[in-house]
């Protein structure tokens, strides 16, 4: 965590990252249906999120509206899909390296 981020401002950035991702899946399964990954990596998404929302609470930290689903656009096949996945996957980790 850089010293000019607060922790309220980390727990916000990583849980709208959690938010995006779990949108983007979300749209890809109602465009295209339950395919795989895409059922697992929403799972495991909402996982992410539940695991910070405790944090949140812990410090006192209101927890942000996922406002997310309207504001994400549907990948136009599958393919694309992946290729946004593994790009959003990667930069959640640099996410996370940077703040931690």
């Amino acid at each position: 965590m850089q010293t000019s981020e607060t922790l309220q401002d980390v727990l916000v950035e990583a849980i709208n990252d959690e938010y995006k991702a779990r949108a983007m899946y979300q749209c890809v399964i109602n465009q295209f249906g339950r395919v795989r990954p895409f059922i697992n990596i929403i799972e495991a998404e909402t996982r992410h999120i539940q695991a910070l929302i405790p944090l949140f609470h812990k410090y006192g930290v209101p927890v942000p509206e996922d406002d997310w689903l309207q504001r994400v656009d549907t990948p136009e096949s599958i393919v694309a899909a992946c290729r946004i996945g593994v790009d959003a996957e990667i930069e959640n980790a640099g996410m996370y390296d940077r703040l931690l």
